[in-house]
């Protein structure tokens, strides 16, 4: 679906407009190859943040893949507290949508836990999904109204 409004997002003064916000979690999604992860990373270069790719980290840890079934979205959410913890003042948390199955198929919660994700630090943390149906009426806003969740084809080219 073609953004409505014909003004494209300046990713950048997103971010930094985020940084102001109380709760600054947002969502970036996009269909399946729509070059999500590609334009993120290049976002979290940019930011000089850091990109969580969560299938590498599984795939590349064999104590985690063995207990994949169990990662839920508290785990999820820890890994990223730990990286601004560690420092981290843009996080981009990608390649999670395969734990869904585990979490069941209401992917409600977890955006209950992205609206209302703080931390005392101004880090902003992108999340970034395949679209889902659950997306189109997802209602997560900044203080001014405007909305934190954010289709791909909506943002500005960096």
């Amino acid at each position: 679906m073609p953004a409505v409004n014909s003004e494209l997002i300046d990713i950048r003064r997103f971010i930094a407009e985020q940084r102001a916000e109380r709760f600054r979690a947002f969502i970036v999604h996009g269909a399946p190859l729509s070059g999500k992860s590609r334009f993120m990373r290049e976002v979290a270069k940019r930011e000089d943040g850091v990109y969580m790719d969560v299938l590498s980290l599984i795939h590349d840890d064999i104590a985690l893949s063995q207990r994949v079934d169990t990662l839920d979205a508290a785990w999820l959410e820890g890994r990223v507290r730990a990286a601004i913890d560690e420092g981290a003042t843009f996080v981009v948390v990608d390649d999670f949508d395969f734990l869904w199955p585990i979490w069941c198929d209401d992917i409600a919660p977890l955006l209950h836990r992205i609206e209302r994700f703080y931390t005392p630090s101004p880090a902003v943390v992108t999340w970034v999904m395949p679209s889902h149906r659950v997306l189109d009426s997802a209602v997560i806003t900044r203080a001014t109204g405007a909305s934190r969740v954010l289709r791909l084809n909506e943002i500005a080219a960096l």
